[in-house]
């Protein structure tokens, strides 16, 4: 795992665990610029609300913020809501949540996100990281070379990527400060219960692929806090977990 420290926002464990060969550094670079860029735009906006407000808590909208920004810090060549052709849908069509183009490689990219809720009682997996996965899974799984590649003269191929945000949060109070490592290092052997098929969830859920990228933020205890005003109560988000599954096409 590498660990990437964010300035005033915690610290990041990131690991790709497939190796895609010459490419493997580029789409590694693309999910950690990615992944640091929604840390870095959240404590930002946190500091502007004077912690009244989170960009990660709501819904995987919110997300694209963070990504967009991201995503031009490595190039001009990116579209949001791309159109393409979806065998599975009635319609026959179906937008990307993004297409891009970097060091030769066509990206189709699939943004997803999941609340955990409390992690201070049964820390188990919920059906909606499974759910969420698989839709994204399903929705690139029939996206080919020809589909997203023909406005470019030439790549090298094409990675299919889906990236799901974990949100890990409880109610809080004052003295949840003093358990703050704790509760990390216990959402922690939870997010790990999602790659270890020794320890099956009680629910009997699956991903249709294994994740084969897997990343955490711990955040720093300063911006860790929303208070109450957003929500009727404090809320506290010890980690944000985030889980992948790539793809690659050669062309």
């Amino acid at each position: 795992m590498n660990k990437l420290e964010i300035p005033n926002a915690g610290i990041i464990e990131y690991g790709l665990m497939e190796n895609f060969g010459e490419n493997t550094p580029t789409i590694s670079e693309l999910l950690q610029t990615i992944i640091k860029g929604i840390a870095e735009k959240s404590v930002l906006y946190y500091k502007k609300t004077k912690g009244r407000d989170q960009l990660f808590i709501d819904s995987e909208g919110e997300l694209h913020v963070g990504v967009t920004q991201s995503i031009a810090k490595l190039t001009p060549v990116f579209k949001t809501e791309y159109p393409v052709w979806r065998e599975y849908s009635t319609t026959k069509s179906g937008n990307l949540d993004y297409w891009i183009f970097y060091n030769n490689i066509a990206f189709a990219l699939e943004l997803k996100l999941a609340h955990k809720g409390s992690f201070k009682g049964d820390c188990c997996v919920k059906r909606s990281i499974y759910n969420h996965f698989n839709r994204a899974l399903k929705q690139l799984e029939n996206v080919e070379n020809n589909d997203i590649l023909h406005i470019m003269e030439k790549t090298k191929g094409l990675a299919k990527i889906v990236l799901e945000e974990i949100i890990f949060y409880s109610k809080t109070n004052n003295a949840d400060m003093e358990l703050f490592e704790e509760y990390q290092q216990k959402i922690q052997n939870s997010f790990d219960t999602l790659f270890d098929t020794s320890k099956l969830n009680p629910k009997g859920l699956s991903f249709r692929k294994e994740p084969n990228m897997k990343a955490l933020w711990y955040l720093d205890k300063n911006i860790a806090l929303l208070e109450k005003g957003r929500f009727q109560e404090n809320r506290l988000y010890p980690v944000i977990g985030f889980i992948g599954h790539v793809d690659y096409i050669k062309s």
